[in-house]
């Protein structure tokens, strides 16, 4: 049986955490991201329609 430390505990601890908040500010951005397109695609489609008719 291997010998863990507390630093060792302490580093995978700090590393899992810095590793959820890196995804979830990736998820952030990626939400971000497909609201601004959707956003910015509903109108234009709106003014397409309007000048197709």
């Amino acid at each position: 049986m291997t010998f863990i430390g507390k630093q060792d505990l302490l580093d995978s601890a700090n590393a899992s955490r810095r590793e959820q908040a890196e995804f979830h500010l990736r998820y952030m951005i990626f939400a971000s991201t497909l609201k601004l397109s959707a956003a910015m695609k509903i109108p234009a489609f709106g003014d397409l329609s309007n000048i197709r008719r």
